[in-house]
Order: C-alpha cells, then structure tokens, then sequence
C-alpha cells in the first residue's frame, strides 16, 4: 500500500453513477468521525500490507545507504520517544498534512529538515564559542554559507525495515476558540467574529503522526581524518537536537523528539 496516493489521490472513485464517494473524499466534504474512520482504516491497511516486507524495500534501503570510496560517511539509528508530524505546515485536502514519500508511499524524515535542526541547534545552544554562530568559521564548514556549501550532507532518513510496517498512529488535537483564533490569524472579520467565551465548544480535529525508527546519514566529501572529525561533530550536535529540540511540527507541544539507539558506524571504514 502507497499511503501517499491513499491519502493525497484517491480522491474520485471511478463510478459512473457519482453516487459513492470515495473514504477520502468523504473525509474531505464531512471532517470529523469520516475522518477518523479513514485514518483508522488507513492505518490497519498500512500495517497489513506491510507486514510482510517486500524485497524491492530492503534492497532500495540498502542501496540508499551505501556510499562511495571517496566519501566519509558516517550513519545511525534513530527512534521516536514522542510522536513525530513532518510536513504539517504543508497544504494538504486533510488540513493536517504528513510528509510521505511519493514513490515508496512510507514516512520519512528529509534531510533538509534534518540539516535545519542541526544548524539551529549549532547557532542556539554552541554560540558561547564564536566560531559555531551562524556565518562565522565552524558553522559555515558544517551547514554552508551563500558563498559556498557546507562540508556535510545530510541524507533523507527512511523508516527501517524492521519497523516500517508499524509507524503510523492516529493523533488528535482540539482547538479551542476557533472563532476568535481566526481573528487572531486575520482570517476573520472582528466585527462579525465571536469573541472567545467559557462556554465555546472545541472541535477535535484527527491527524495522523508517526513513531517508529530512522536510519540517519551523513557524508562529507573529504575522506581523510578530518572529515571523519567533522562528521563526529555534526553527529554529536544531530543527535542533541534530536533529543532536546525534536523535529518537524509542534515541538513545542513536546512532539518530533528522537533518541539514538546505536553506535557510530563509519560505512567506508578506517
């Protein structure tokens, strides 16, 4: 099963009659109940078709992570201590979006979103040394300037196979005050929206969020030791902000937090 054309295509069944919606649409038109039926449906058809995991998988994982002689790389296992929402800023029909991958339809953590917690963390948490604030020497070798790109690259983390059939969960979150949060947003006019009160009704809204484990990648274009030591460095600040800052949506909230569950291993060798 493709989550990514099950949540984001099937949105016109192929009826000539047009008298049946399809799960999607349905949750589209009527949000609510519809919607969790379809994410609960999703889930345990995700789950089943994925039980068993083909070979087309483990082979494109693998090759994914293999890297050549002339790079240092160096690659890790990450897993969720709380649940995770990459993408939900996007557009989506669903209003909560989740980044899935268009071709092998599974969740997945890119590697810009990777590079951007890293370099925030890098700015944030090591600008007590000078040279890790953003624009100065050590920072702009890890994560790059407008001059010139950084010495490490951060690679998409796919789900492991060992755990991509089991990744998805359903989630809920309830606004309150919709009316007076629209004004707020300037999505309303003042005059015409309700102002917020006590006795305002909150309307849960369902989303799909995700735990599970990813296998993190990062190369660096020089193969001597020194970039070796810089790999070291940029693992050693990824792996913090994975656990202290979590990534994706609503970390505030305390989602997207990870932790490492596995040693260094240097994919080229010494």
């Amino acid at each position: 099963m493709n989550a990514h054309l099950a949540l984001t295509k099937d949105i016109v069944r192929n009826d000539p009659s047009a008298a049946k919606m399809s799960p999607l649409f349905e949750a589209v038109v009527s949000k609510g109940e519809k919607k969790r039926e379809l994410f609960a449906k999703t889930i345990e058809e995700y789950a089943k078709a994925w039980e068993s995991i083909p070979n087309w998988y483990k082979h494109r994982f693998e090759q994914h992570y293999s890297v050549p002689d002339w790079l240092s790389a160096t690659s890790f296992r990450v897993r969720t201590t709380t649940s995770l929402i990459i993408g939900n800023g996007e557009m989506s029909v669903l209003e909560s979006h989740l980044t899935l991958h268009r071709i092998y339809g599974v969740p997945y953590i890119p590697g810009t979103a990777l590079k951007g917690i890293a370099a925030h963390y890098c700015n944030t948490y090591l600008g007590e040394r000078e040279e890790f604030l953003a624009g100065n020497e050590f920072y702009n070798i890890l994560f790059g300037s407008q001059e010139r790109k950084g010495f490490i690259g951060f690679h998409d983390a796919l789900p492991t196979p060992e755990r991509v059939a089991e990744l998805f969960v359903q989630d809920v979150m309830t606004p309150h005050h919709q009316g007076y949060n629209q004004i707020v947003r300037g999505q309303a006019n003042p005059e015409f929206a309700p102002a917020p009160r006590d006795d305002d009704s909150p309307e849960p809204i369902p989303f799909l969020a995700v735990r599970g484990e990813f296998q993190v990648l990062l190369t660096c274009d020089n193969n001597g030791q020194e970039g070796r030591d810089w790999l070291a460095i940029a693992e050693a600040i990824l792996t913090q902000a994975l656990k202290q800052e979590g990534i994706g949506g609503k970390t505030n909230a305390g989602y997207g937090l990870m932790e490492r569950i596995d040693s260094e291993e240097l994919l080229n060798g010494e």
